[in-house]
């Protein structure tokens, strides 16, 4: 699996000892947040687009980015270039999206769940990031063993996200579900599939971004989309109602 990292600089904040972020003039430190995945993040630059969204709110962000198209978490632990960049980066906040159907197959799931527990040793804030189901009619649903619509989907991935799988990394202070597939659920109608109802067109992928941000404590109320973003107003609400 080959690696890519991308940095982008955004406005300004520190971390606290509860994971709060105080607003831009109390501090002058850069929030330094580490994102691993694979196409999910790859597409449409969620990172860049989390930092925008972060920098609205007068954050200072450096973002970097391990990922690669198909991969998976454990894909990134076997790969020893990607493994030494994880240990060495030294972030503040990681983000970590594991391949979106794990959580449908006992194996990758138990698999899933050893990758994540390796990152129990890293004393870092961690934010899971629960994916998006697949669009409404796709393939998958007509798989024996698969879930047969996007609700129930996005319930197994995100209760693959929410499972207790080492002391601190669910359900504690040091790690948070992001519910990125819960708050697509609510935007129905709107155009957050690509054509292929398996990734994120740039609408879905800026909810994803700033469904992330809350969940960090780095969105604005009222962030400004980017070019191409539809229905900004609805997303934000969306975003809002998720993550309070």
């Amino acid at each position: 699996m080959k690696s890519t990292r991308r940095s982008v600089i955004s406005g300004v904040a520190a971390l606290t000892a509860s994971f709060g972020w105080p607003a831009a003039s109390e501090t002058s430190a850069q929030i330094r947040v580490l994102f691993i995945g694979n196409s999910f993040i790859i597409e449409h630059d969620v990172p860049s687009m989390f930092a925008d969204i972060a920098r609205q709110a007068g954050h200072t962000i450096v973002v970097d980015m391990i990922a690669d198209g198909g991969a998976s978490l454990s894909d990134v632990l076997a790969d020893r270039a990607a493994s030494d960049v994880v240990y060495t980066h030294d972030p503040d906040l990681i983000v970590l999206q594991d391949y979106s159907t794990v959580a449908l197959y006992p194996d990758r799931a138990e698999r899933s769940h050893a990758a994540l527990r390796a990152f129990c040793n890293l004393s870092v804030r961690r934010i899971l990031f629960a994916t998006w189901p697949r669009a409404e009619g796709h393939k998958l649903y007509r798989r024996e063993g698969m879930p047969s619509t996007p609700a129930e989907m996005m319930e197994r991935v995100e209760r693959h996200y929410t499972a207790r799988v080492c002391p601190d990394l669910a359900g504690h202070a040091s790690a948070q579900v992001a519910p990125v597939g819960r708050a697509w659920m609510l935007g129905t109608g709107l155009p957050l599939h690509r054509g292929d109802g398996y990734h994120a067109s740039r609408t879905g992928a800026w909810l994803s971004a700033l469904v992330l941000a809350r969940t960090a404590g780095l969105a604005p109320d009222r962030p400004e989309p980017p070019y191409g973003v539809k229905s900004p107003g609805t997303l934000i609400r969306i975003a809002q109602q998720i993550v309070p």
